[in-house]
């Protein structure tokens, strides 16, 4: 009967030998949180939101702003589907020759922001009422 259990466990332990490898083949890399947040902020084509750019523009900044009656001369909302800009009060925040940025108004109340980054002919565009990012790529 000894016999017998050391045959099964002789066999048992095989088994299990042989289900082992040390090929690493299957087995993926873990990477602590430290890098694996360094791996996603370094991959190409995606560009940072940053804080400033997901807050509304203060009170100081809309009184210095232009009002834009005519957004046709703004390509980038043509290539978007994210909204309407034709349903909003706009003005023009910034347009320095590298960064535009555009605020969408209904009424008092700031709804969409939009940040042109010509460098990269990329699109942000911001629902400033529940503080999310709708669009943010190139066009």
């Amino acid at each position: 009967m000894n016999k017998r259990k050391s045959i099964v466990l002789f066999l048992a332990a095989t088994t299990l030998a042989a289900c082992t490898t040390d090929d690493g083949v299957g087995e993926t890399e873990t990477l602590d949180p430290i890098e694996e947040e360094a791996a996603i902020e370094e991959e190409p084509g995606e560009a940072v939101v940053t804080d400033e750019e997901m807050a509304p523009i203060s009170d100081e900044e809309l009184e210095q702003a232009e009002a834009i009656d005519d957004l046709d001369q703004y390509p980038e909302f043509a290539e978007q589907d994210a909204f309407d800009p034709t349903g909003y009060d706009a003005y023009l925040i910034t347009n320095n020759g590298t960064t535009r940025v555009i605020l969408f108004q209904d009424g008092d109340e700031q709804v969409f922001k939009s940040v042109y980054i010509e460098a990269d002919n990329r699109l942000k565009i911001i629902d400033l009422q529940n503080n999310e990012l709708l669009i943010n790529s190139p066009l």
